[in-house]
């Protein structure tokens, strides 16, 4: 599975590291990338803020002791002979799938005649609707006002 990562942003330490690692000829030793960077703190916080996000975007890898720039981390910096991959474009979408129109079968259509005798019943009943008792099937009259 391949991880996506977004680009580096600017003025950070991996892009300054970048920066720095191109302006001494793409390839430098470990003690030498953080000597020129001026790098004051520790080895491990250089990895984690500098190597680690340069590696991870395959803008840095390592051949033997010597940390070297990748052809995606120079097209990155916009330098290089690598040409930038022309952007994506998607096709245009076709019609939207639309199922052709079926009469509906006489299995599919419920059968009122084979009802049970009293089924309908409480259709008779009528309902209550704020105070006022309202038929089956009978619309309010003045719903949401006082009956007189």
């Amino acid at each position: 599975m391949t991880r996506r990562f977004e680009p580096l942003r600017s003025r950070t330490h991996a892009h300054t590291g970048l920066l720095m690692l191109t302006a001494l000829a793409g390839s430098v030793d470990f003690a030498g990338w953080k000597l020129a960077m001026t790098w004051g703190e520790s080895d491990g916080r250089f990895v984690r803020q500098v190597v680690n996000p340069l590696m991870l975007r395959n803008y840095v890898y390592v051949r033997g002791s010597q940390y070297c720039i990748t052809d995606a981390g120079l097209a990155f910096l916009g330098r290089g002979d690598v040409p930038a991959k022309a952007p994506y474009v998607g096709s245009v979408a076709g019609p939207a799938y639309v199922a052709p129109m079926r009469p509906l079968s006489k299995r599919h259509r419920p059968d009122l005649a084979l009802r049970r005798e009293g089924a309908q019943d409480y259709r008779s009943i009528p309902s209550l609707h704020g105070g006022q008792r309202v038929a089956y099937g009978a619309g309010l009259s003045g719903a949401g006002v006082a009956p007189e």
